[in-house]
C-alpha cells in the first residue's frame, strides 16, 4: 500500500507503507500522537481514520524534517489517499472470487469488476519490475511480382547541403 500526500501546486509524494517495516521507536510515536494501538492501526487507516492518516503522513514527512510536530501536519481530504498495490488489489480479487455464498451476488460481482479495473491503474509493489508487452510486429511489405521494375530512389543533391 502507498501513501499519497499531494499538496496543492506543490509535487505529490509516495511512501511505500508496510506496518512490519516500521521501528519501535515510530510505532510508539504513532500510538502516542494517534491514540490508536499498533495492532489496530493499519486496519484504521483502511476505514480512513482521519488521526491514522496524518500520524502516518507525520511519521514520513519527520524522516524529511525532523522538527516537524503532529499539529503541523494540516491537509485537505482530497490531499491524502492510500493507493493499494497490484498484490493487493489481486488478493482482494481472489478474497471476492472465493467469496460466493458469502455476501450477496451483486456485490461479490460488482467487488470483482471494481478491482479488475482497479487493478489496470494500480501501482506496481515495489521490488516488482514491470512487465513488458512485446511489441506488434512490424508489417510486412507486400512481394513485388518477379517480373514487376523495381521502383529506383535516385536521391537528388540539395545545393544547401553541399560542401564545398
Amino acid at each position: 500500500m502507498f501513501l499519497e500526500y499531494s499538496p496543492e501546486g506543490q509535487p505529490t509524494q509516495r511512501w511505500h507503507m508496510k506496518p512490519g517495516n516500521f521501528r519501535v521507536p515510530e510505532m510508539k510515536l504513532i500510538q502516542q500522537v494517534s491514540g490508536i494501538k499498533w495492532g489496530q492501526f493499519a486496519a484504521e487507516l483502511q476505514l480512513g481514520n482521519i488521526d491514522a492518516l496524518q500520524a502516518l503522513l507525520w511519521t514520513y514527512l519527520r524522516r524529511q524534517h525532523p522538527a516537524l510536530k503532529i499539529e503541523d501536519v494540516d491537509f485537505a481530504g482530497d490531499e491524502v489517499k492510500l493507493v493499494k498495490d497490484v498484490d493487493e488489489l489481486e488478493q482482494d480479487l481472489a478474497d471476492l472470487e472465493d467469496a460466493k455464498g458469502s455476501m450477496p451476488e451483486a456485490e461479490r460481482l460488482a467487488g470483482i469488476a471494481f478491482t479488475r479495473i482497479a487493478i489496470r491503474s494500480a501501482p506496481l509493489s515495489p521490488g516488482k519490475a514491470q512487465a513488458v508487452t512485446p511489441a506488434e510486429p512490424a508489417p510486412q511489405p507486400e512481394a513485388l511480382p518477379m517480373d514487376a521494375p523495381a521502383a529506383v530512389s535516385t536521391p537528388t543533391a540539395d545545393p544547401a547541403l553541399s560542401t564545398s
